[in-house]
């Protein structure tokens, strides 16, 4: 099955291939289909609070698939929520994407590399801050996302 409809969305599959989520290739086309509360706070650049994270995870995941990354993603009641999953030669790396302040709270990425069987020893979160490594995790801004890619 190809992970690019007819319709300008892009497809992210989770593992099991039942399981997906659907991003419009178009941030303007996205914030068109939100209240105009919303439109107006995101055009003025205010607290968005969660429809910032769905309009920055759509973001994101446009500029992954211009650079030919297949969306993957981790959704395990047990473990969270992880927004994007790349190949790497080192193994998966783990990408969450945070909007707010609260960016160094990332309860499934600490959970997914707790679980030694999986070998998933580093992670990225894009957010709002300058680059900076904590541990095994790198933060890094939101447009760092150009710079990501997966072996071929």
């Amino acid at each position: 099955m190809s992970n690019t409809s007819q319709r300008g969305c892009e497809i992210a599959w989770n593992t099991s291939q039942n399981l997906f989520k659907l991003f419009l290739c178009d941030i303007g086309l996205l914030a068109s289909q939100m209240s105009s509360t919303v439109r107006l706070e995101f055009l003025q650049g205010g607290e968005l609070s969660a429809n910032w994270g769905s309009i920055l995870e759509n973001a994101v995941a446009q500029e992954l698939t211009v650079h030919g990354i297949k969306l993957r993603y981790f959704d395990k009641a047990k473990y969270g929520e992880v927004d994007f999953l790349l190949s790497t030669p080192q193994g998966v790396l783990p990408v969450k994407t945070k909007p707010g302040n609260g960016y160094e709270s990332h309860r499934a990425l600490s959970n997914i590399m707790d679980v030694r069987e999986w070998e998933v020893d580093r992670a990225i979160v894009l957010c709002k801050e300058n680059v900076r490594l904590s541990k095994r995790i790198a933060y890094l801004p939101w447009y760092a996302v150009m710079l990501l890619h997966e072996e071929r």
